[in-house]
């Protein structure tokens, strides 16, 4: 028997998305514009033509840019990005509104991001015999692959990434992308990394060493790296450790956020399509 899965979906990125490419034709009885809220119903349409009405299925949103718990152990954790337009975060509302007259749960709070939550629900179900799909185009999701029961499928490319197309694409494992964020930074999100250290020589260095504790037993033990340039890469990698290790801790995502509890986890009820009409334009 085939186990049942569980739909997960990050839903800013699809918003973001809609607001970014979608043209500005569609306003409400008040002139708010919704081709944010119009591009993100389209995508969540598609989804529900390809989930079975028994499989459980959430949705995860952003609210805790500059208060989530990433800021206590870096300031500057996405001190860059800029609030967001009050007209998108009419939309972002009007979305949350849609999938709660929807049937389908979202979870949002001012501590976890959106990740955190579906990290926290994926390890909840996939303990549970779930098999999880991610519904996502954002590569940190991908460290939750596991195998192909666990896996990051976009609904706009129809791209599905189980572990064997991640390790292709990137030559590391999923579970290693903290350790290569560590390294490498990730100015998205103002994680700093290793300055001078890029993704092909983060990569080779994790292929040999697995770890960042597996490159740090190597460099603490005074042997060489032994690839090009490795003088220059260990002294970098001495002289910002701290800081590698600071940036793989805002790059994991939380798999255990304390209030989430499967027996607790609304049940999604059924569909009532009849709601858009009245949500979108009333």
């Amino acid at each position: 028997m085939t186990a049942a899965t569980a739909w997960l979906l990050d839903a800013p990125i699809y918003v973001f998305r809609a607001w970014f490419g979608m043209p500005d034709a569609w306003r409400d009885n008040n002139e708010r514009p919704l081709n944010a809220a119009i591009g993100f119903t389209n995508t969540l349409l598609g989804l529900l033509e390809q989930i079975s009405p028994g499989d459980p299925f959430f949705a995860a949103f952003d609210e805790s840019l500059g208060t989530n718990f990433r800021n206590e152990i870096y300031s500057g954790y996405k001190m860059n990005r800029a609030q967001a337009d009050p007209e998108l975060v009419f939309q972002f509302e009007t979305c949350k509104e849609l999938l709660l007259k929807l049937g389908i749960p979202s979870f949002s709070g001012p501590r976890y991001e959106a990740d955190d939550y579906i990290a926290t629900l994926s390890a909840l179900y996939h303990q549970a015999g779930y098999r999880i799909r991610i519904i996502t185009r954002d590569k940190d999701l991908s460290q939750l692959i596991v195998g192909n029961e666990i896996t990051c499928f976009d609904p706009i490319s129809g791209k599905v990434t189980d572990e064997s197309t991640f390790k292709k694409e990137y030559l590391i494992s999923p579970s290693q992308l903290p350790d290569l964020i560590g390294l490498v930074g990730d100015s998205v999100d103002d994680i700093p990394g290793v300055a001078g250290i890029g993704k092909k020589i983060a990569a080779t260095l994790l292929c040999e060493y697995k770890s960042l504790e597996g490159l740090q037993e190597r460099i603490s033990r005074d042997f060489q790296l032994e690839m090009r340039g490795g003088r220059r890469i260990k002294k970098l990698l001495k002289e910002n450790w701290d800081k590698a290790l600071m940036s793989r801790e805002l790059a994991r995502l939380c798999k255990s956020i304390p209030e989430i509890r499967l027996e607790q986890t609304p049940s999604r009820s059924a569909v009532n399509f009849k709601v858009l009409e009245s949500l979108l334009i009333g």
